[in-house]
């Protein structure tokens, strides 16, 4: 017992700091969800779950919520087939091979409004890209109209994301003994038998656990989105995050801004849970 208190006493802190941390805005985050208003030097007026039921009514938030998942399930599936060719194109060993995986890397270095701010005079309608169009006769393409910004700003979610799965690939291919390749290889599979039974069964706990954080960070871009289109034109890029920020900040409702906020988490939260029971399956197996 007093082996189990002391261990208790040592973790105590850490809890304190976690829930002073994480615990306490979210569960106060969770109080302010019920009144109308929060203004400084005004009354709050409880209003109850009236902020919950115009969300789920609100047509703009489902809008939304869509655009975010495409844009989410499009950019994190093109960043995992880019990273693992890039991974398995740079996990040999050549002269110069440091200095490869080092450039790779550069995307994923360079800060996220530094990103959204290069791409923007890259695809302006006088930038590079469209000059290159037009003197091959190709014409000229507005990258941040209606019809192709959510394509836009896909790319540029790629381009900035996709060396995180490299490198987290590269770390888990190295960790794969050559041996279980050496053992196919005689037994006469080929590169793709290979891959689909040692490569990405080996990966599959780095995947998850990489495809859960990029979904996570993905479905929580913000500055590209603002800084290239900030929401638009009309509502063409308008994501949650975009959604959120401007009912809290253009129509200062920061009441419904959260509650638009709280009501997505059980989608992190079943995604995570999902993850870690897929995690425990591929343990369990292995």
């Amino acid at each position: 017992m007093k082996k189990e208190m002391s261990n208790l006493l040592f973790v105590l802190p850490v809890v304190a700091i976690v829930a002073l941390i994480l615990i306490f805005p979210l569960f106060y985050g969770g109080y302010l969800s019920f009144f109308k208003s929060i203004s400084r030097g005004t009354a709050r007026n409880f209003i109850g779950f009236k902020n919950y039921v115009d969300t789920l009514n609100n047509d703009g938030f489902y809008r939304s919520l869509i655009r975010t998942s495409i844009y989410t399930a499009a950019a994190v599936f093109t960043k995992i087939v880019f990273g693992m060719i890039f991974a398995l194109s740079l996990n040999k060993r050549f002269r110069g091979i440091g200095v490869l995986r080092g450039v790779a890397l550069i995307p994923w270095s360079i800060p996220p409004f530094v990103v959204a701010l290069i791409w923007f005079g890259i695809l302006d309608w006088a930038g590079p890209v469209n000059s290159v169009l037009q003197s091959m006769n190709l014409g000229t393409i507005d990258w941040f109209s209606k019809s192709t910004a959510l394509t836009t700003i896909i790319m540029i979610n790629i381009w900035k994301g996709w060396p995180f799965f490299f490198m987290s690939f590269v770390s888990g291919l190295q960790a794969i003994p050559d041996e279980l390749y050496e053992a196919a290889e005689i037994d006469g599979a080929g590169i793709w038998r290979s891959f689909w039974r040692i490569t990405l069964p080996s990966l599959r706990p780095v995947l998850l656990t990489t495809m859960l954080l990029s979904t996570i960070w993905t479905f929580g871009e913000f500055e590209t989105v603002y800084l290239t289109t900030a929401g638009g034109p009309g509502e063409a890029t308008r994501t949650l995050p975009i959604q959120i920020f401007e009912t809290a900040f253009s129509k200062f409702q920061l009441p419904q801004a959260i509650t638009q906020s709280i009501v997505i988490l059980p989608i992190f939260l079943f995604a995570i849970f999902l993850v870690v029971r897929l995690m425990k399956k591929s343990e369990g197996e292995s």
